[in-house]
């Protein structure tokens, strides 16, 4: 068929389709379970089964069991407790407490102070304990005035969610640190360092300072401190006794070990643990961890004492060590915390590696290797217990190599794909805008980029070919950008010169594409003139249309569904039919992620509604349940939700859930 008569053919839409699906508006609430039977789990968080919450009762939002969006401020208390703060975790766990693994399931909470924050009030930049208390350097909002504010809490040494609000005092400036003991409080900002009383928390003395970002009190009422990337001692008057430590790249935190040697985590290229003696001449003693770290003999392969991106470390009573990593003070700094006896043996260690992120099968693996955003993962499917498949084999980044890494600053859904014996990792932002492409090397796990599409639009697909789809193209175009060759370890694409179509007649907006080669058929997604969108952002729409033939030069209809499943929800102060948020191909169906209410209820338990591809007729609905935690946060991203169809007939569907930082996975056997 020559090109001009294909092209008017698609436009006009004169191809018949087989049957055209009509439904009204529906508020898919109730589940209907598809055929068959599935299971419940999680992948991406140590406790990403555990985040159970209620709407009644004494649990609701912030109550259950997750590790942190990352590793902020960190303190170790005596009896080996991990306290970690931040300024934003989606779930309410501003401060996380971690006792033998566990982290607390109540939230902490200052909900009758001053601050009013997402995190119960106890959102912070520093953190200290000393016995029976704990310190929070955070801050408040007034009008469009930022109030900083110390806060103190009492707790049960032991008890991780005994902690209860005891006050708070303002600060002068947002606080970049804190160390506490023998009853004082030592505050560090970026020009200064304070000192204050712990009961009263009032002011007692101050001292100039630059670029403060550790602190720490020594026995003898001296300070240790890291200012301007060195760390420094400060006699009791705060006068520099000009002893600068030896043998630090990029010091990290400072603390004290059950002997009395200075901890230091050096997050450096030696990626390690510093423990210093200072009985006399400041002196390096000994070292912790493979020197080198995560980036040492295989790069990126994990192993407990290959220590990466340190940001603090704290030793209890007896002896244990207690690190905890983060590649950001933010939720896209993931997090690591890893405890070791003092022979250096692991103890624990919990993670969290999900934030507004979706994980990505890699094709040809049966559903068993798997890729998030900064990581790779083996699932043993043998096992069936909630959150039991996944097994951390590879961390995928290294900022000290690639510190411009975008995956350091925002969330992904990836999608893996191995082509010509390279290993590629295709990556989508939260608003779409086309691919970042990263491609590894042999002898390593690092992914560095290569590569980007044209950044435009929503409408995204990379076929296991490597083939690059583009639905709503400049000019309302559907773009095919082929895969040309990998050289030099990169694919090549010619991003100037695209195959394109015009946009189909019936669609005034495609906002998802799926092509699939072993049909030739494109499945395009979006709304139909006439339908209203209530200014919901980056859904998939309500419409969804099949065509087969589509490179063979005779595209024709399948079928057309007009009514593609929504949910009511609150959106604007009115509640509104809203579609799903994306949609994924494995096997015979359909898998469409759905927006969820934030308002809590039946309308905030995470769901996917599965349609049949041949006929794009509704089949069932998964949902969440008590083996993973039941509720969740928005899907609210491109890509939030990825399948596979297994060789046993088994499918494998990942779905976003940044609430409690990991992804949901169904596994459902028609």
């Amino acid at each position: 068929m020559p090109l001009q008569v294909l092209l008017k053919t698609i436009c006009h839409g004169v191809f018949a389709a087989l049957f055209v699906v009509q439904q009204p508006y529906a508020e898919t609430v109730r589940p209907v379970p598809p055929p068959g039977s599935y299971q419940r789990s999680a992948i991406g968080n140590s406790f990403g089964t555990g985040a159970a919450k209620t709407t009644t009762g004494t649990g609701g939002y912030g109550y259950g069991e997750w590790v942190q969006d990352y590793v902020g401020a960190m303190a170790v208390s005596a009896d080996g407790t991990v306290f970690n703060d931040t300024v934003w975790d989606e779930g309410g766990h501003g401060v996380g407490l971690y006792k033998n693994g566990q982290p607390n399931s109540v939230p902490v909470s200052a909900n009758d102070s001053l601050i009013r924050g997402h995190t119960f009030n106890t959102q912070g930049t520093a953190i200290c304990v000393d016995g029976k208390a704990f310190y929070i350097a955070s801050s408040y909002k007034l009008l469009s005035e930022t109030i900083p504010v110390l806060l103190r809490f009492n707790w049960q040494p032991g008890d991780i969610n005994s902690a209860q609000y005891a006050g708070d005092v303002p600060l002068p400036e947002a606080a970049t640190a804190l160390s506490c003991s023998n009853g004082k409080i030592l505050i560090g900002y970026p020009d200064r360092i304070e000192l204050r009383d712990e009961t009263s928390m009032q002011f007692s003395a101050s001292y100039p300072a630059h670029d403060i970002t550790s602190v720490l009190l020594a026995p003898d009422g001296s300070f240790w401190v890291i200012a301007a990337n060195a760390v420094r001692h400060l006699r009791a008057n705060g006068k520099d006794t000009g002893v600068t430590l030896p043998a630090v790249g990029v010091p990290a935190s400072l603390a004290w070990s059950n002997t009395g040697k200075l901890i230091v985590s050096d997050d450096g290229p030696a990626q390690q643990v510093l423990f210093f003696d200072l009985s006399g001449q400041p002196k390096l003693t000994s070292t912790f961890g493979v020197k080198g770290g995560l980036y040492a003999g295989v790069p990126g392969a994990v192993a407990p004492q290959k220590l990466f991106a340190l940001r603090g470390a704290g030793m209890d009573a007896d002896g244990n060590l207690y690190v905890g990593m983060s590649f950001g003070a933010d939720p896209n700094g993931t997090a690591f915390i890893r405890a070791f006896a003092p022979d250096g043996q692991l103890l624990w260690e919990d993670y969290s590696t999900a934030f507004v992120d979706t994980f990505g099968f890699l094709p040809g693996s049966d559903g068993t290797e798997v890729f998030g955003r900064t990581t790779r993962w083996h699932l043993d499917l043998s096992r069936h217990a909630p959150g039991s498949e996944a097994t951390l084999t590879a961390i995928t980044m290294d900022p000290l190599r690639y510190p411009d890494d975008p995956r350091l600053a925002k969330g992904f859904a990836v999608y893996p794909r191995l082509i010509d014996g390279t290993q590629l990792l295709y990556a989508i932002g939260q608003y779409g805008m086309g691919f970042i492409i990263f491609a590894g090397a042999p002898g390593t796990d690092i992914l560095h980029q290569v590569g980007a599409s044209p950044a435009t639009g929503w409408a995204w697909d990379v076929a296991d070919d490597g083939d690059i789809w583009n639905g709503d193209a400049p000019g309302d175009k559907i773009a095919l950008y082929k895969l040309q060759s990998i050289t030099n370890g990169a694919p090549v694409y010619n991003w100037q010169s695209p195959v394109t179509w015009p946009r189909p007649a019936g669609f005034s907006r495609v906002n998802r594409i799926i092509y699939d080669k072993s049909t030739d058929s494109l499945y395009l997604f979006g709304w139909s003139a006439g339908q209203q969108t209530y200014g919901l952002w980056g859904t998939v729409g309500l419409t969804a249309r099949r065509y087969d033939g589509w490179l063979a030069g005779n595209p024709h209809i399948v079928w057309t569904n007009n009514s593609l499943p929504t949910l009511m929800l609150s959106f604007n102060h009115q509640l509104v039919p809203a579609p799903g948020k994306d949609v994924s191909l494995a096997g015979g169906y359909l898998f469409l992620g759905m927006l969820r209410d934030a308002a809590g209820g039946p309308g905030s338990i995470p769901r996917v509604n599965i349609l049949n591809a041949n006929t794009g007729k509704f089949v069932g609905m998964l949902t969440a349940g008590p083996e993973d935690g039941l509720y969740g946060g928005w899907e609210d991203r491109v890509g939030s939700v990825q399948a596979t169809e297994r060789k046993n007939g088994e499918y494998l569907i990942l779905v976003e859930e940044d609430e409690h930082a990991r992804n949901l996975l169904f596994r459902w056997k028609p």
